[in-house]
């Protein structure tokens, strides 16, 4: 499995929400009346293989991983995980660690100084660790398959790796 920079074969509902460059919490908010964000696990440990890289974390180096749900009521929308290293977890952004049910998106957006790099994509299968991730947090009800988008969050020298895992539910017409 490669990141890309394209979607192909994306189903074309999902496309605006893959695509999305501003907050996918204010998008979600917009159309999901019930929006909450759902702190699955956060914990240090051990950065994956194909994380090293976007992340700045040196192989073989922990960093703080946050793995939350988005969901509308009791439906899970979104699978969120971010890759925080130690080095970013100062200044501005030391409160980032002691986020709970707050929206990282929001807090990112909010700040003027922070932005995003370029968007890569996957479609993500059970044999991935991160769908097994968001299985461990949502249950054994996803698909086969997940459409999956990951970006860096920069301020300054400090970033943060943010991957989202996109339930079809979002495309099949059940909002609010």
């Amino acid at each position: 499995m490669r990141w890309q920079t394209g979607l192909i074969g994306a189903p074309s509902g999902a496309r605006s929400w893959l695509k999305g460059t501003g907050s996918l919490t204010r998008q979600l908010k917009r159309d999901f009346a019930a929006l909450a964000v759902r702190e699955c696990r956060q914990r240090r440990t051990f950065v994956w293989a194909d994380e090293v890289l976007p992340s700045g974390v040196p192989a073989g180096s922990k960093a703080l991983i946050r793995n939350v749900c988005l969901q509308n009521e009791d439906v899970p929308l979104v699978f969120a995980h971010s890759v925080f290293p130690n080095r970013s977890l100062v200044g501005g952004w030391r409160f980032l660690s002691r986020l709970k049910s707050r929206s990282l998106g929001e807090v990112l957006f909010g700040n003027r100084r922070t932005y995003r790099k370029a968007l890569q994509f996957a479609l993500l299968s059970r044999r991935h660790r991160l769908y097994r991730e968001a299985m461990c947090c949502i249950g054994d009800v996803l698909p086969l398959r997940l459409w999956a988008r990951r970006s860096i969050f920069r301020q300054g020298t400090r970033r943060i790796l943010v991957t989202e895992l996109f339930l079809p539910v979002l495309w099949k017409g059940q909002k609010k």
